[in-house]
């Protein structure tokens, strides 16, 4: 951590101190390693000092034990003594008891009310040691099987090196032996993370350490922990998920995140440790999320197996997952692990840097130049439209004057589709000096702005006027309807966008229009006709919501005053498209 003072000699896990030094060339094979590694298990930094020096004497004392220990060569040669495995696992599993019960003596009887942020720097330190034994190859692993092999198995002269061959234990004919001792460290470890959040049951995960190695699986808890462990997948996946509540979320964005969160869930496990999960593994729910199909839950069944899924899915040809959607998963993923990080649940980020394999296949941006609007405006499902009725039609129930308006409005005021669709009849004012305006807004419970400078007011453009807006607009209000476009519903997201974009997009697909050209590019087209007639970076930004730049606007009254929103409506008026009288007909 930043904030820890470096003492020369240690290493800083979490916040904890940790004596690292390195062994001596000439017994590193007696030794069977190349560090010595152990905690101060302290992160304040003048007592990790004290401890350092004291534990630096001890180790001296170690290394000139075993150096004494290689130049007897007087010694009568002698062979270890072979345990039958049942003794060998007897002592084992008595070693996890000792260590147990002292562990739980000394988490119950600290004063952590009178040490401010000691339990969080405690779990630190034991999720990290768990960290360390989970890989057998670690030095600090290494260590700690030679140390309890040579208090646990004297007999076999693991502390003597000339006779008991001490490397010999990290070879294969040792394996079984060596990985009961880690898994019986390991043990003693989650049994310590369990007694610090008051669970002091005593029952190991591992039911190979279970006294008379028959015990029933302890009952699993109800809260989405595990005593064990710490804290499982799902249950981590759930305090994300009420953590991002807190804050304004979007329905939207919220059911993407609880999507993620499911797939998460379903690929590494309910019940799994969320401190076992490895960069590695984190590697592999990336490839995973590569190969998905789009429309997952749509097209499979929840009990579908996930590789199975991406088998399907590959000899069907179906479509990957977009690179955004890949994002986000991932996304979800880095964030829960990130914040598990920050609340102590684990030292480190198993997904830091976590990204998506796809290609980010470069957006075209298309500006409509003349012949493309004259060409689109012409297609059927665009032309010869009702433009006063409302009534709801057969094209995903958009009434005719939708169909008619909203590209128009689009293409004239440069306001994207939800913002169209949202409007409301009292969304249509007038200043003072007759301006008639639109006024985007998000205060009404159904209502979503993209940003901040999305509430904006911009001008109604005469084409839109002489082509008959107001008459419509008039025509709903006597009917007494709240809605501008009253047929348009909204969707489970809070959008109101929804079927037009699919109605526009999919007509155009259907008349082999290329990529790019969609109900969006309307918004483009305008930004490329305010540069055409010079309007200022202020009174682009303010017309089109691209900017939150103040600027002078603010200190004249606002960008909502009638002052600037006639100032708006004489740039707005200079637009033009050559093609205007096909655009409405």
């Amino acid at each position: 951590m930043d904030d820890v003072r470096r003492i020369p000699g240690t290493i800083i896990r979490s916040g904890i101190y940790y004596l690292q030094r390195r062994v001596p060339s000439d017994l590193v094979e007696a030794f069977g390693y190349h560090h010595f590694k152990e905690s101060l298990k302290t992160g304040d930094f003048v007592e990790a000092k004290r401890r350092l020096n004291a534990l630096n004497v001890t180790y001296d004392q170690l290394i000139e034990e075993k150096r004494s220990g290689l130049k007897a060569d007087t010694l009568p040669a002698a062979q270890p003594v072979p345990l039958k495995l049942h003794a060998l696992l007897s002592r084992i599993r008595e070693h996890v008891s000792q260590q147990s019960a002292l562990r739980r003596h000394e988490l119950s009887a600290r004063k952590w009310k009178l040490e401010p942020g000691s339990r969080d720097r405690a779990r630190s330190e034991i999720v990290a040691t768990i960290e360390a034994l989970r890989d057998p190859s670690d030095d600090y692993t290494r260590q700690q099987l030679r140390m309890t092999a040579i208090a646990l198995f004297p007999e076999n002269s693991f502390d003597r090196p000339e006779l008991g061959k001490l490397h010999n234990f990290f070879d294969p004919l040792h394996g079984i032996t060596r990985e009961r001792l880690r898994r019986a460290l390991l043990d003693v470890e989650r049994r310590s993370l369990a007694f610090l959040d008051g669970d002091f049951s005593g029952s190991g995960l591992d039911q190979l350490f279970i006294a008379n190695g028959s015990a029933a699986q302890p009952a699993r808890p109800t809260d989405g922990t595990n005593s064990q462990l710490g804290i499982t997948v799902a249950k981590l996946s759930e305090m994300r998920l009420a953590d991002h509540a807190k804050g304004s979320i979007r329905a939207q964005r919220k059911a993407q995140l609880a999507a993620a969160h499911s797939l998460i869930v379903r690929y590494f496990g309910a019940d799994t440790d969320a401190v076992s999960l490895t960069p590695q593994w984190c590697e592999q729910f990336r490839d995973l999320v590569a190969e998905l199909p789009r429309d997952l839950t749509k097209r499979f069944s929840d009990s579908a197996k996930l590789d199975q899924i991406v088998e399907e899915a590959r000899a069907d040809g179906l479509p990957t997952l977009a690179r955004a959607t890949q994002e986000t998963y991932l996304g979800a993923l880095r964030g829960m692990m990130e914040w598990a990080s920050g609340k102590w649940h684990i030292s480190r980020n198993p997904a830091e840097g976590l990204k998506s394999l796809a290609v980010d296949r470069p957006r075209t941006r298309v500006d409509y130049d003349d012949d493309l609007l004259k060409a689109i405006f012409a297609e059927p499902f665009m032309s010869n439209l009702d433009r006063m009725s409302a009534a709801a039609g057969p094209m995903r129930g958009l009434s005719e004057a939708t169909r008619f308006w909203a590209p128009r409005i689009a293409l004239f005021t440069g306001m994207r589709q939800n913002e169209i669709c949202q409007l409301d009849v009292s969304d249509i004012l007038r200043t003072k000096s007759g301006t008639h305006y639109f006024f985007a807004d998000d205060q009404a419970d159904d209502k979503q702005l993209k940003n901040t400078p999305s509430k904006k007011a911009v001008p109604i453009h005469a084409r839109l006027i002489e082509a008959g807006l107001l008459r419509y607009f008039e025509v709903q209000r006597g009917t007494g309807q709240r809605k501008l476009f009253p047929d348009v519903t909204q969707s489970a997201y809070g959008h109101y966008s929804g079927k037009l974009s699919k109605w526009f997009n999919r007509n155009l697909r259907s008349a082999h229009y290329p990529r790019g050209v969609d109900f969006h590019a309307f918004r483009h087209t305008f930004r490329q006709a305010l540069r055409h007639v010079n309007a200022s970076e202020e009174i682009a930004g303010r017309l089109g919501g691209w900017s939150s730049n103040q600027g002078v606007m603010e200190r004249y009254g606002g960008a909502l005053s009638d002052r600037w929103i006639d100032q708006l409506n004489a740039t707005l008026q200079q637009i033009d498209y050559g093609p205007w009288k096909d655009i409405f007909r």
